[in-house]
């Protein structure tokens, strides 16, 4: 019973009587000591292995409430039963009328200033209850073990024999049976090698399998093994056939022959999924002939693992084509410049806001925190488009911006039937500011700065100015200095990343983005190399080290709004990348960056 102030909580040691292949409960009581609600929650270090129901909840004043742990059953038993899981109970003093649906993680959090009350429970295993022991024919109940007196008064000598053969029989049969669980012990720790030995034979076997179209060194047979993989009586023929009684009645497909005579046997075989079921099955089922309900699953493991590469494929291919599609497509807008430029942000800044706004109402979002209604956010989308539009006819869009974040305001604080709420009003700007006003840069960017770079002029392919502007050439480094930045982080995550880089997004690593820092300023170097911009060589370097940072950064930022929305993708509009916004996050804030740095270059 622990001393805590909240909660009193019996017992502390939860003890389960271990079983194989069984589930044990253990109930556990906690008392609410106080005259205030108290929520709790229960943690463990192995969640897998134990189900804990409930394991939020809340304790009413002044009564007790039972949590029931169930561990799972277990397919082997430990050396020396000993169990070091444990088990944190959390309790924390809460509002009145709170209920389990009330209960957040953010309450038990002691960064917040919650006072949090913890206790820690251990697990510990003891032996299942003995059935009691048969009385004898004969013998009385209650009465204390004694030797039988005759008639003459002397002490019978055959009954003192039945009393300690009794005694002697129970010892004897807990000795036998221990030595058998040794040897059974030590026979499944040595099928259970021999299965990862078998399994590392066949793996290096499918990768040389696709090498070669003929017959597959399988395996060295040898009619005088120390050792057999099975209980059943494999035996083999004078033909250099490996029979397998047991298994070829379930698997009409598995045969394993002789090659070719040599001195050195060879063997192929019909199908690589089945032989992959025989190395997979569990070490204590080699030999049964009574498991098919795991074959079947096991055989469905393998067919799923198909299924996964055929999709990775599949995947990659669309990605490429898409990848493909969009590059050049960018590409030709870029040259383009002008209306066709401002005309391509808008559609992607429209579709972006859309985006950003449904994972604004998604459910891990709205659930701590009230989202703009619908039709607002639409409006807003249809605000966001226009921006670029107004920007390239107007030069600037600060009056825009302002105006139409006073529309917005006044919109949701004269909405009928609800009270406006500041969520509402901060989702929506920061959607406004992310989506609508931070693209914009991109136009002023390529169609506000028109002095000239270079001396020759480019083909008129799709229209536009006919010489190289300052505004092109910036575009043009910084789209490829983004795409170098994603391209050598990914590939140097993939091949050294060990060191995480941030939390919310758990896949990027430190060394993936050292490798892209280095690939946007390599790219960088080379262009300005080639386009005569930016000079000097540590303007250069400087304009490459923004692109970077901007890139990572609006990476960064979609990575979390994602994070809190629970959802993987903004979309799926893009095969293979999933919506706009997936693929134009790094470019949001670069923008802003790029335009900076040419017009404090003296542009």
């Amino acid at each position: 019973m622990s001393n805590s102030e909240l909660l009193t909580v019996e017992p502390l040691d939860l003890q389960f009587p271990f079983e194989l292949r069984k589930q044990i409960s253990c109930s556990l009581y906690l008392t609410n000591k106080t005259d205030n609600h108290v929520a709790f929650k229960v943690k463990t270090t192995n969640p897998k292995k134990y189900c804990v129901r409930p394991n939020t909840g809340v304790v009413l004043p002044r009564s007790t409430c039972e949590v029931l742990v169930t561990m799972q059953a277990q397919k082997e038993a430990p050396s020396d039963m000993q169990c070091k899981d444990k088990f944190l109970l959390q309790g924390v003093t809460a509002s009145p009328g709170i209920t389990a649906k009330d209960v957040t993680p953010e309450m038990f959090s002691k960064e917040a200033g919650y006072l949090v009350e913890e206790t820690k429970l251990r697990v510990t295993y003891v032996s299942p209850p003995q059935p009691p022991s048969p009385v004898h024919e004969g013998s009385e109940e209650g009465s204390s073990p004694r030797a039988s007196v005759s008639d003459n008064g002397q002490a019978s000598e055959f009954s003192f024999q039945r009393f300690s053969a009794d005694k002697v029989e129970p010892q004897e049969g807990t000795s036998e049976a221990r030595a058998l669980i040794t040897k059974l012990t030590e026979e499944k720790q040595s099928a259970i090698q021999l299965n990862n030995k078998l399994q590392r034979e066949l793996e290096q076997l499918r990768r040389d399998s696709k090498r070669s179209q003929s017959g597959i060194p399988l395996m060295y047979y040898k009619p005088a093994a120390p050792f057999s993989l099975c209980t059943c009586p494999c035996r083999s023929t004078p033909t250099n056939s490996l029979i397998l009684p047991q298994l070829s009645k379930k698997y009409s497909n598995l045969r394993l022959l002789a090659s070719k005579p040599s001195s050195h046997p060879r063997f192929s075989f019909n199908r690589s999924r089945v032989i992959t079921a025989v190395a997979r099955v569990e070490p204590e089922h080699l030999g049964d002939d009574g498991s098919s309900k795991e074959e079947d699953e096991i055989v469905k493991e393998d067919l799923s693992l198909d299924q996964q590469r055929e999709k990775s494929r599949s995947q990659f291919k669309k990605r490429v084509v898409s990848g493909l599609g969009i590059g050049l497509s960018v590409g030709g807008v870029v040259l383009a410049g002008g209306w066709v430029f401002t005309l391509a942000v808008a559609a992607a800044v429209l579709l972006s806001a859309r985006e950003y706004f449904e994972l604004v109402r998604s459910k891990g979002i709205a659930q701590g925190m009230t989202p703009p209604p619908r039709y607002l956010s639409r409006v807003c989308s249809v605000i966001c488009a226009l921006m670029p539009i107004l920007t390239l006819y107007f030069g600037h869009i600060d009056i825009a911006v302002t105006s139409s974040a006073f529309v917005v305001a006044m919109a949701l604080l004269l909405q009928r039937g609800r009270n406006p709420r500041f969520s509402q009003l901060s989702s929506t700007m920061f959607g406004l500011f992310y989506c609508g006003y931070l693209p914009c840069f991109w136009v002023k960017l390529r169609c506000g700065l028109t002095a000239p770079v270079l001396g020759r002029s480019w083909p008129v392919l799709l229209g536009g100015q006919g010489h190289w502007t300052v505004g092109l050439v910036a575009i043009l480094v910084s789209f490829c200095g983004i795409i170098a930045s994603d391209t050598f982080a990914f590939l140097g995550g993939k091949a050294f990343g060990k060191t995480p880089l941030i939390s919310i997004s758990p896949k990027k690593t430190w060394e993936g983005a050292v490798a892209g820092l280095v690939g946007c300023i390599t790219i960088t170097v080379l262009l300005s190399k080639s386009l005569s911009w930016p000079q000097p060589l540590v303007s250069t370097i400087a304009f490459g080290v923004l692109n970077f940072l901007g890139s990572v950064f609006g990476d960064l930022t979609e990575s979390m709004i994602k994070r809190d929305a629970g959802v993987k993708d903004s979309g799926s509009l893009i095969p293979g990348h999933g919506g706009i916004l997936d693929r134009v996050d790094s470019y949001v804030f670069t923008g802003a960056l790029a335009y900076s740095f040419v017009r404090l270059h003296g542009v």
